[in-house]
C-alpha cells in the first residue's frame, strides 16, 4: 500500500486522535501531531507535508479558515481531510469551500476514512509526479499548461475561456476523482457557491459543447448525480 510517509494530524480532541494513531501507523504513516494551528502552520511552511488530517470539531473558527487558506496557498498539491462533529450539509461544505479536499463527520467509519485517504494520496502522488509536465494529451487533444491553450490534432486551437481552461485542467489533475460543484467553484472561480447557483453546471455544459465539436465530450467529462464531475479520459503526461 503506497501511502505517504508523513501525515500531519491536527487535533482538537485528544481521545479521538489517540484512538486513530494505531490505525494510521499500521498503514505506514509517519504521524506528526500538532495541538495548535500555529504549530501546524510551522510544519506546512517549513516541511514537505503531503497530507493533513484536521480535526475541526463542532465549531469552525476564523483561525481554522485562515489555516486552510494558508495551507492551500503554500502548497496547492497538499491534500487536506477535515473531520467534523456535526453532519449538516453546510457544516461539511464550508471546509471544502475554504480549501479542504474532503470532510467527514463523526462518528467515523474507519473503512470510509481509509478509502478516502488512499484516494487523496493517489491524487497527490500523480500531481507530484506530473507537476512539471507542460503538455497533457488525451483523445487527440493536447493541453498546453504553459501557454494555457488546448489544441486538436496539434493543429487547431479550441477556443476556451480562462475559466473553462482551468476547469478542464482541474478535472484532469484530479486523477479520476469526483470533484463537487462546491470545490470546483473554489478552484476555478475563487469563491463559494450560493443558493441555487448553477454557474459550474453552466460552465461544464459550455466546455462539453466546445469539446463535442471534435470529440464525444460526455465520455471525457462525466457527471455523478448529487456529487459532481470527473474526467474520464486517458491522459498522457509530458
Amino acid at each position: 500500500m503506497n501511502l505517504p510517509a508523513r501525515i500531519l494530524v491536527i487535533q482538537k480532541n485528544q481521545q479521538w486522535s489517540q484512538s486513530l494513531h494505531p490505525v494510521l501507523q499500521r498503514l505506514g504513516f509517519d504521524i506528526t501531531l500538532c495541538k495548535t494551528l500555529a504549530e501546524a502552520t510551522f510544519w506546512i511552511t517549513h516541511q514537505k507535508i503531503p497530507l493533513v488530517l484536521m480535526d475541526m470539531g463542532k465549531e469552525i473558527t476564523a483561525e481554522d479558515m485562515a489555516f486552510l487558506r494558508l495551507a492551500r496557498e503554500q502548497n496547492p498539491h497538499l491534500s487536506i481531510m477535515v473531520l467534523r462533529d456535526t453532519g449538516a450539509t453546510m457544516d461539511r461544505a464550508l471546509p471544502i469551500e475554504w480549501g479542504a479536499d474532503d470532510c467527514l463527520c463523526k462518528p467515523l467509519d474507519a473503512r470510509e476514512l481509509m478509502a478516502k485517504l488512499k484516494r487523496m494520496q493517489e491524487r497527490h502522488r500523480l500531481s507530484h509526479r506530473h507537476q512539471h509536465a507542460l503538455c497533457l494529451r488525451f483523445s487527440q487533444f493536447t493541453l498546453d499548461r504553459h501557454h494555457r491553450r488546448l489544441w486538436w490534432n496539434g493543429e487547431k486551437i479550441v477556443g476556451l475561456t480562462e475559466r473553462e481552461f482551468q476547469l478542464l485542467l482541474c478535472l484532469i489533475e484530479a486523477a479520476n476523482e469526483v470533484l463537487s460543484r462546491e470545490k470546483l467553484a473554489v478552484m476555478v472561480c475563487g469563491r463559494a457557491l450560493h443558493d441555487m447557483d448553477r454557474s459550474i453546471d453552466v460552465m461544464v455544459a459550455r466546455l462539453r459543447k466546445k469539446l463535442r465539436a471534435f470529440h464525444g465530450a460526455e465520455t471525457l467529462i462525466r457527471s455523478v448525480r448529487g456529487e459532481g464531475y470527473f474526467f474520464g479520459g486517458n491522459v498522457k503526461w509530458g
